[in-house]
Order: structure tokens, then C-alpha cells, then sequence
């Protein structure tokens, strides 16, 4: 047989997903998880607005985010990031939360 003409094997990732989130309806009751991720260099936010995960953002990524849409600051989210650049961030956010969004310098502005 060629070797040339074998499926190359990928390594796998076992134990925890890349990127993981998912929208949600209800705030959860506890919040220590999100606490911890500090500490663990993670961007954790369960249960929060789009607004809330934004100023988290802006501290994490040293960026202004203007959200441009009442409704969608409203918007709940659960996920984390750990080594996400900020467009990789926001290109996840937009897998569960449609959304379009500009960059302009420093700012990123965040449209329905």
C-alpha cells in the first residue's frame, strides 16, 4: 500500500470540548463556577445577558463592545473561553445567538 494515500489520524481531544456553549432561558441559582474560572484563566459566564458577557469581554480582551440592540443585550448565554482570540469569541456567540459584528480600531460594535 502507499503511505501517501492513508487518512491521516488527527489527534483527538478528550475530556472537554474546544469551545462549549448554549443558550438558556432561567439564571441559575448558583454561580461558583463562574467565579472559579477567574482563577483557572477562563472567561466563564453561565446564565448571563449578552450585555454582562460583553463587559466581561471588554476586561478580558481589552476591547470597547458597543451592543447596538436592546433586545439582543437581553439575550442569555451560558460558555466559557479559555485561548479564544476575540474573534473566534464572538464568531462562537454567533453559533447560538444571530448577530452580526463590526470592528473599528479598538470597538467592536455588536448589530441585530
Amino acid at each position: 500500500t502507499n503511505a501517501a494515500l492513508q487518512p491521516k489520524k488527527l489527534p483527538l481531544i478528550k475530556d472537554k470540548p474546544i469551545i462549549e456553549l448554549s443558550h438558556v432561558t432561567l439564571y441559575p441559582t448558583d454561580n461558583s463556577i463562574v467565579e472559579t474560572g477567574w482563577v483557572e484563566s477562563r472567561l466563564i459566564f453561565s446564565g448571563e445577558t449578552l450585555e454582562e458577557i460583553a463587559l466581561k469581554m471588554v476586561r478580558w480582551y481589552g476591547v470597547k463592545i458597543v451592543i447596538k440592540n436592546e433586545k439582543l443585550k437581553k439575550e442569555l448565554l451560558t460558555g466559557s473561553f479559555e485561548e479564544e482570540t476575540i474573534y473566534q469569541a464572538l464568531d462562537a456567540l454567533q453559533l447560538t445567538t444571530p448577530f452580526v459584528y463590526k470592528m473599528n480600531n479598538n470597538t467592536i460594535t455588536i448589530l441585530k
